[in-house]
């Protein structure tokens, strides 16, 4: 069992399986979202470059095109198809998606 003062990699390790492993940069592939969700988006990027500050692993980010209902009025697609890529290209690199 993990106690409360030892670091989160450890408990992710217990909780997984996965052994804790030092990244230096982490991707992370951004759609804003619409509606609050760009405000969101915002405050959860300030978490990540927080983290990136005190010690934790730089972030990269790269910001995706339209992605929702503004799509769909642009596009006539909700998802389109340079959204689909740009997700594939990022998960490609061993990144994740945020969207809000």
């Amino acid at each position: 069992m993990v106690s409360a003062g030892e670091p989160a990699s450890c408990w992710s390790a217990c909780v997984h399986g996965i052994p804790p492993r030092r990244r230096e940069k982490c991707l992370v592939g951004v759609f804003d979202g619409e509606g609050s969700s760009p405000e969101v988006v915002r405050a959860a990027l300030t978490v990540l470059e927080a983290v990136a500050a005190h010690g934790g692993p730089q972030v990269e980010i790269r910001r995706g095109g339209r992605i929702g209902c503004e799509a769909e009025e642009q596009d006539g697609e909700s998802l389109t198809p340079e959204a689909v890529e740009f997700c594939r290209g990022i998960f490609a690199d061993g990144g994740a998606v945020l969207h809000g």
